[in-house]
């Protein structure tokens, strides 16, 4: 098969349109891109041109990994966050936007960009919230911590693409195990941790239960066994009017707030993503008398 990318692009566009994929006109000049080896905004400027038989076959390749239902983000290798593009493989979650609510909400906080924050990314993945944070306040130190070896890979590479080698680092642990004083303490932990409850894993997408790692995914028989742990196991971490930052899932927040609550954890309240959804659950640890 002999086409223009013009011709490929019409093409694409159809089958991911019968697909149900509704960002179908995107997703067709990103997979063309990829395999032409060109920014997805070079792809309809050169629509006359007349593909390779290897590149068209690389293309058609993409495509029916996609159609098979695997996501588009990690046939790319990379995914936007925040204005941002990082890193991602299938050992990390694909970045969302209902996420960026997490760094809108430390924004909102943190008015002044100047502050030296010490952060702690819990569950971090990809890094994408750390990292993100520690480019949006240039004086702060940020620890993405995580579980997964392959998961602190893709952080520590993240972290080299966007030149914070200095300023943020990896460290391998169990959010389930609580903090511990050879961490130090914390001006903020954010967290976007497993919060899928075992028992919705048949009903979930199969683009996210087949190929996102279940690691990043499973919240226990509830969905809350991570929010108990941070809740009664992390306040500890933070320094005194420190800050704690956790996203939580579709219907989730009104129980995180009552964890957080009887962790005795001040000033607990709740924030919409964009969709109007409640999505962030933000407290402050401990405060000092007076404050």
């Amino acid at each position: 098969m002999v086409s223009t990318v013009g011709e490929l692009n019409i093409f694409f566009r159809k089958r991911l349109r019968e697909a149900g994929i509704t960002s179908y006109a995107l997703e067709a000049r990103e997979l063309i891109g990829r395999a032409m080896g060109v920014a997805t905004d070079e792809v309809l400027k050169n629509a006359a041109l007349f593909l390779s038989e290897k590149t068209t076959d690389a293309a058609l390749a993409l495509l029916d990994r996609r159609l098979a239902g695997e996501p588009c983000a990690y046939l790319l290798g990379e995914w936007d966050f925040y204005g941002r593009t990082f890193k991602v493989t299938p050992d990390v979650l694909i970045p969302r936007p209902d996420t960026e609510t997490v760094v809108d909400k430390v924004l909102h906080i943190y008015p002044e960009r100047n502050r030296k924050l010490r952060i702690l990314d819990l569950c971090a993945g990809s890094g994408c919230i750390g990292i993100t944070l520690a480019l949006e306040f240039p004086e702060a130190r940020a620890i993405l911590m995580d579980i997964s070896t392959g998961a602190l890979q893709v952080a520590k590479e993240n972290i080299a693409r966007h030149g914070v080698e200095s300023r943020a680092y990896t460290v391998q642990g169990d959010a389930l195990d609580g903090w511990h004083e050879m961490l130090g303490k914390f001006d903020l932990i954010v967290s976007n941790p497993p919060y899928i409850p075992a028992r919705d894993f048949a009903t979930l997408d199969r683009s996210v239960s087949a190929y996102e790692p279940r690691l990043a995914l499973d919240g226990g028989d509830d969905g809350l066994q991570f929010y108990r742990a941070i809740a009664e196991k992390w306040k500890q971490g933070l320094v005194s009017g420190g800050r704690l930052v956790v996203e939580c899932g579709i219907g989730q927040a009104p129980h995180v707030v009552e964890l957080f609550k009887r962790a005795l954890l001040c000033r607990v309240g709740v924030t919409k993503d964009l969709a109007g959804i409640d999505r962030v659950v933000a407290a402050i640890g401990s405060l000092k008398r007076g404050g």
